[in-house]
């Protein structure tokens, strides 16, 4: 699989956050615009990522895919992702 133009395709982290008693994820927080994914592959006119980057993007800017294999994806604009993490 390979993304095309300035497609990425990113997997999305869910993230757990401890609310006093509370474990709110982020799959049920749907207040939140903003995801976190880790990129699997670019397109050819990607140039801000690269594979692997953890990121946080737009979700108006994505779409969900299912694979074949089950396994869900997201397509994402370049223009959606909002902050690349520093290692």
């Amino acid at each position: 699989m390979k993304a095309i133009g300035f497609n990425i395709v990113v997997e999305e982290i869910n993230e757990k956050i401890m609310s006093g008693d509370i474990i709110i994820t982020s799959s049920v927080d749907s207040d939140v615009r903003h995801k976190k994914g880790k990129i699997v592959t670019v397109g050819d006119k990607v140039t801000e990522v690269e594979v692997n980057d953890i990121v946080y993007y737009d979700a108006r800017y994505s779409s969900n895919m299912r694979l074949s294999d089950g396994k869900k994806i997201v397509l994402v604009e370049e223009r959606g992702i909002v902050i690349k993490e520093e290692l």
